[in-house]
């Protein structure tokens, strides 16, 4: 397919990846009760052929995220996440908190790995939460 050069197509496309990611993430667990989340796909369409920062990965991830929760009117937002780069370039483990107005905030810890050259920027390969999430060492000292 090709690209609209207004970017409404990255746009809708970015939304509608998002919208996977939060369905099966923060809104599966607002929804059914569970409190562990299985393996999701969350995508961001992207140009970027390197692998971003783990600053930069946070900064996306919180971005794009709260970007969808505001254009379809959630209230919920995920703010100070916290990621890490793995011993593989592109592969990120992040710690971040889910907001729900009237709730306490949610610690999440997730697992991702970058996909360039794809429509999905990256994958998410493990999610679930954590008592603890000032840092994804924090959180993960958490789970024991």
């Amino acid at each position: 397919m090709a690209c609209n050069p207004c970017g409404r197509f990255r746009v809708a496309f970015s939304g509608l990846a998002l919208l996977a990611c939060l369905a099966l993430g923060a809104f599966y667990v607002e929804l059914s009760g569970n409190t562990r989340l299985d393996v999701g796909y969350v995508g961001v369409a992207s140009a970027a052929t390197t692998p971003p920062s783990a600053s930069e990965f946070a900064g996306s991830l919180m971005g794009t995220a709260n970007a969808f929760a505001l254009t379809h009117g959630k209230a919920v937002r995920i703010v100070h996440a916290h990621c890490v780069q793995g011993a593989v370039a592109g592969h990120y483990m992040c710690a971040y908190r889910v907001q729900r107005p009237s709730r306490a905030p949610e610690c999440h810890l997730m697992q991702a790995e970058w996909r360039s050259g794809t429509v999905d920027s990256y994958v998410v390969t493990v999610s679930g939460r954590a008592r603890r999430c000032d840092s994804v060492r924090a959180a993960v000292q958490s789970l024991d």
